[in-house]
């Protein structure tokens, strides 16, 4: 069987150590008519020959060619890359590269397959055959986003299972088979009927199908793909009905309802993105330079500096900007906290952002300064340094419905309003408008533009999309919208209830004001808002009568404003509160008032955060009690002589003290844990450039294993011969 598709289809064929037996076995099951192009690309050693070819030639009746120039590409031809050239495709030709010199990381898969899917799309297949490492793992995300197929070997049949597992280990492999089956699903799925030739045309003769499939995922999902480009959305489900060979949307439909894996494959396939490390690096130079620089400049020493990193996929983009900070406040000198927003509705690659972890691919879209200093080497993997991470707060938001960030200084909205319908991406760009600060900056994606909302702008950089406002507004000039079928209608009616939450406690605050107001002159009582370190923040009723200054400097500490015997009743009854949660009712405390003595009793409660402004957490309440009760019998149980006060005051004195020498302690622990960290960060440094040599004896390794793997079949292939000729010779 050959391939019906007129189209120009080809495969990258990714191998390593152990390659070679799997692609002796995939190119047996290749016929001569196959009408595909097949392009080899191998780790292979620049200081031996490669026996590739000749070997290859042997098992299939497909012309095998190395390359030695820039050529174009022919239908039913294998391609081999030459052992000391990486390859590329660029206007439809096969280009050769010069591989990198030194001890970068060589990554020959993973460029071959980003360039093969840029330039053939939906045409392009990957498959990833044996071999150990992860190159091609991030090669097949570029296949996925435009659309090609992805096929990587049953792990359990390559002879080194490390590439195949990390392509699988993405949930992007569209086919988990033996070597010997693949080429016949390859044939099913591109002779499989295509939807996507003509995506509106389908929409509009299944608008009815099409539609319940949207509400079924976003019944599971809680995610409304309505909102979402149609015929974008058609692209990546037909990709689903070739690999199940369904012709119709009808059948998919029933798969559906039946299997809830594939709505979650659906799901994932509708949300596929792409993203890397500085990707569009010059995109990158104009933000640092343009905005970064000015935006560090203008903040204090101390200042919050928040950026909101809209769709932000597996958080590349994420780190990459949080390392461009922390680089200009280094240049500047500058002591800021950076606070990175970063939000997607996607929670398996939230998953995969909030771990920091990229397998060694990465390497080589990360400038190697801040590899090192921005990254640590741990099991094969890159892991962002904790610090980094801990400026990034990953979140599950859908800029749709869900209530924006504001005060923000940088959004980066890249590639994701091209996804939208052309209202919701007006809807979303207003949106993005309220939660920018005045002359904050806004960047887009290369595709994508201002709309309306230009004349809130200036043009900082027009090619790569980067705005500065220059027009604030305190409200969002849209409804959130909370259902795409109802948000219009429920305008008025979410508008009526905001106007009733603003009154109505308005006016209920103020008459408990003026109840609580009278309560306190009747009782002649005094009432205290305090927060956890005894602050007073607002004070009720006769506080005079209690309060007194302290001798040097001034403080709103109720524990200094308050005479001597309130100190400990208050700190008790705190204590109390913060271990119970319950009510503290303190009794019987006598207060000397020059020659005179009052007896008051103290209320100490937690106040409900909901009624807690300005920080108050604790309510106390001073009700003086009738001078009748100034008995003998409470004066002796209430009063306290000299000698404890002074015992009192000493050990107060020396609890400050041993406060003051802990501090000292912390502070001395503190700088010696520095400078272990110092130490640590030299030794992770070290351990990189071990590790570093160990990857490039490994390269080595899988390199002389090719090459030994080739020696092997040749000499088996002159034994074969000797022994004809022995047996020629005998007879």
């Amino acid at each position: 069987m050959t391939i019906k598709s007129e189209n120009h289809i080809v495969i990258g064929v990714g191998a390593s150590a152990g390659g070679l037996e799997a692609l002796t076995e995939f190119f047996n099951n290749v016929p001569k008519t196959s009408n595909m192009t097949f392009v080899v690309v191998q780790h292979l050693s620049p200081d031996h020959k490669s026996l590739m070819g000749e070997l290859l030639s042997k098992q299939t009746e497909l012309p095998v060619v190395e390359i030695s120039q820039d050529a174009p590409i022919q239908r039913n031809t294998i391609y081999i890359i030459p052992p000391t050239m990486n390859l590329v495709i660029e206007n439809n030709q096969l280009r050769l590269l010069k591989k990198p010199e030194g001890k970068e990381l060589n990554l020959p898969i993973d460029m071959f397959f980003e360039s093969m899917a840029k330039t053939y799309q939906n045409n392009a297949v990957g498959i990833v055959l044996s071999g150990t490492g992860s190159d091609g793992t991030r090669g097949i995300w570029h296949i996925k986003e435009h659309g090609g197929l992805v096929i990587a070997q049953q792990p359990s049949e390559a002879k080194f299972d490390g590439m195949p597992q990390s392509v699988i280990n993405t949930g992007l492999a569209d086919y988990i088979l033996p070597v010997d089956e693949m080429y016949t699903e390859i044939e099913n799925y591109f002779n499989a009927s295509r939807m996507y030739d003509d995506a509106e045309m389908v929409v509009s003769k299944n608008e009815r199908v099409f539609t319940e499939i949207l509400n079924l995922l976003k019944r599971t999902t809680e995610l409304d793909f309505n909102l979402y480009k149609k015929p974008t959305l058609v692209r990546r489900m037909s990709r689903r009905l070739q690999i199940h060979q369904m012709s119709n949307l009808e059948d998919y439909l029933t798969l559906l309802r039946t299997d809830p894996d594939e709505i979650d494959i659906l799901y994932k396939e509708f949300l596929i993105g792409v993203t890397k490390f500085f990707r569009d690096e010059p995109i990158w130079e104009t933000v640092e330079t343009e905005a970064i620089s000015e935006i560090i400049s203008n903040a204090d020493d101390g200042d919050i500096v928040k950026v909101w990193n809209v769709g932000c996929s597996t958080g590349e983009e994420t780190y990459t900007i949080a390392m461009l900070m922390m680089e200009e406040c280094e240049r500047q000198n500058k002591q800021l906290s950076i606070k990175i927003f970063a939000t997607d509705i996607s929670q398996f690659h939230l998953d995969i952002a909030s771990r920091g972890e990229y397998n060694q691919a990465v390497a080589t879209n990360i400038p190697q300064g801040f590899l090192v200093k921005y990254f640590n080497l741990v099991n094969g993997t890159f892991k962002v340094k904790d610090y980094v991470r801990r400026s990034v707060i990953f979140s599950n938001h859908n800029i749709i419905k869900d209530p924006p960030f504001n005060h923000i200084d940088l959004v980066v909205c890249r590639n994701l309003l091209i996804y939208f319908q052309p209202k919701i991406q007006n809807r979303v760009l207003k949106i993005l408008h309220y939660s920018l600060n005045l002359d904050g900056f806004l960047l887009l994606g290369s595709s994508e533009n201002l709309g309306s909302e230009k004349s809130y702008y200036q043009t900082i950089h027009l090619k790569h999309k980067l705005f500065k406002n220059i027009e604030t507004t305190k409200r969002m000039r849209t409804q959130t919208l909370q259902n795409s079928d109802r948000h219009l209608k429920s305008g008025e009616k979410v508008q009526n209830q905001i106007i009733t939450s603003i009154t109505q406690p308005r006016a209920e605050r103020k008459l408990l004001e003026s109840l609580s107001e009278y309560v306190l002159e009747h009782l002649e009582a005094t009432t205290l808002f305090i927060n956890e370190e005894y602050d007073i923040i607002e004070a009720k009723g006769n506080f005079g009568q209690f309060a007194i200054l302290p001798k040097k400097g001034f403080s709103t500490n109720a524990l200094n404003m308050l005479p001597f015997e309130f100190k400990i009743p208050i700190t008790n009854s705190i204590r109390e509160v913060k271990d119970t949660g319950e009510k503290v009712h303190f009794k019987n405390i006598v207060i000397q008032s020059g020659k005179d003595k009052r007896l008051v009793d103290l209320f100490a409660m937690a106040v409900d955060s909901k009624y807690a402004n300005n920080g108050a957490h604790y309510m106390l309440t001073i009700v003086e009690r009738d001078p009748a009760h100034l008995n003998t019998k409470v004066l002796d149980g209430a009063t306290l002589e000299d000698s404890a006060k002074r015992r009192i005051e000493n050990l107060e004195r020396e609890l400050e003290l041993s406060k003051e020498k802990l501090l000292r302690s912390v502070e001395e622990t503190e700088t010696s844990n520095e400078e272990l960290q110092a130490t640590n960060e030299e030794l992770l440094a070290s351990n990189e450039e071990l590790q570093s040599t160990n990857e490039e004896l490994q390269s080595v390794n899988e390199e002389l294993h090719t090459v030994n793997a080739e020696h092997i079949q040749k000499m088996e292939e002159l034994a074969l011969l000797n022994a004809d000729m022995y047996n020629l010779l005998d007879s």
